[in-house]
């Protein structure tokens, strides 16, 4: 397994995702992005801080489609150095 943590500015402007009719927060859509994807074991979403980590199965998926996941659902992510 291997961890990563993305810095994901938008979090902090738009911890609500959705029209009127589909509410939803940035964490669960994001862990439903993840889920579909495969691959991913475990990640935790802190929109206080707009920050994304994600453990998952290098064999399967990868930190670079875990961004691309993130950017395909209007969130674009860039791998933090806090790690």
């Amino acid at each position: 397994m291997a961890d990563v943590t993305f810095d994901v500015p938008d979090l902090l402007v738009r911890p609500i995702v959705g029209g009127s009719c589909c509410l939803t927060t940035a964490e669960v859509a994001i862990t439903q992005e993840f889920w579909m994807l495969g691959g991913v074991e475990d990640s935790r979403v802190d929109a206080d801080l707009g920050r994304v980590w994600a453990r998952y199965d290098p064999d399967v998926t990868s930190a670079e489609a875990l961004s691309i996941a993130l950017a395909e659902i209007g969130y674009p992510a860039t791998p933090s150095e806090a790690g």
